[in-house]
């Protein structure tokens, strides 16, 4: 998708594993030197500590690929920090605050390219979600534990 943006400035880092799946992340690699992105697209690998804060802190928008995730909480860290997120819907967005996220359905390359296009094209657009994101009140953990446990009560 991202080989196909037709916006001037942006650049993707792209934070997770190298080596949980080395065959894929040199595919993944093989792509982006084919595609002529070495220079726009980072193999990050993955992050923590401050590295990962920086990462965050340098983050106009997350962008979220995977067709499934349980629970998402790459997703909540960045609406926690004000950054939107582009996702497919890949599991439980619906705690992410309406605005502030967008969906696109995975496999489709080309509807991921134009949705990138226009966000990366209208400022305006990544500014108001970007505020939607940190507005909004995230559940606490405390919160969520006391919601497992009413609906375990309930089930039990």
């Amino acid at each position: 998708a991202v080989s196909r943006l037709e916006a001037a400035d942006w650049h993707l880092s792209v934070v997770g594993s190298v080596t949980r799946d080395p065959d894929y992340a040199a595919r993944v690699q093989s792509d982006i030197l084919a595609s002529g992105l070495s220079q726009r697209v980072t193999l990050c690998g993955e992050l923590t500590g401050t590295q990962l804060e920086a990462a965050f802190a340098d983050a106009d928008l997350l962008v979220h690929t995977a067709r499934f995730e349980s629970f998402g909480m790459v997703l909540t860290e960045a609406i926690s920090r004000g950054i939107p997120v582009l996702s497919t819907p890949a599991g439980a967005l619906e705690v992410l605050p309406q605005g502030a996220i967008s969906e696109i359905p995975a496999g489709q390359p080309e509807v991921w390219s134009r949705k990138l296009d226009s966000l990366l094209g209208e400022p305006q657009t990544l500014r108001e979600m970007s505020a939607v994101a940190a507005a909004a009140v995230l559940p606490s953990w405390q919160d969520a534990a006391a919601e497992f446990e009413s609906v375990l009560v309930e089930v039990l």
